[in-house]
């Protein structure tokens, strides 16, 4: 079977179609360019929260703690005797000398 290659439209369809595809494409193509992968996946946005009420050492406990650190930079942990002895020195808790970070 043989197929025929004439066009079922006219010339003039022809140009219309033609003339149909361009202004698509066109469009498309204005979108594309508008366009942007944040439209599909938008970025996640992070309310801050207010984070728990930090308080800080004194100047004075601070001092205490950086003379303590000073005289033992070699071996920068405090003994229990040592956290006992600058708890007392400074007014904090034992808790807190334990968890101090001695990178003052």
């Amino acid at each position: 079977m043989i197929h025929s290659t004439k066009s079922p439209c006219s010339e003039e369809e022809l140009e219309q179609l033609d003339l149909l595809f361009d202004e698509v494409s066109l469009s498309i193509e204005e979108e594309l360019d508008t366009f942007s992968v944040d439209d599909l996946y938008p970025k996640k946005r992070y309310v801050a929260t207010k984070s728990p009420k930090h308080v800080g050492f004194d100047a004075w406990q601070r001092e205490i703690l950086e003379d303590w650190l000073a005289e033992h930079i070699d071996d920068p942990y405090p003994t229990h005797s040592d956290k006992d002895k600058l708890a007392k020195e400074t007014g904090l808790e034992m808790k807190q000398i334990e968890y101090c970070k001695f990178t003052i």
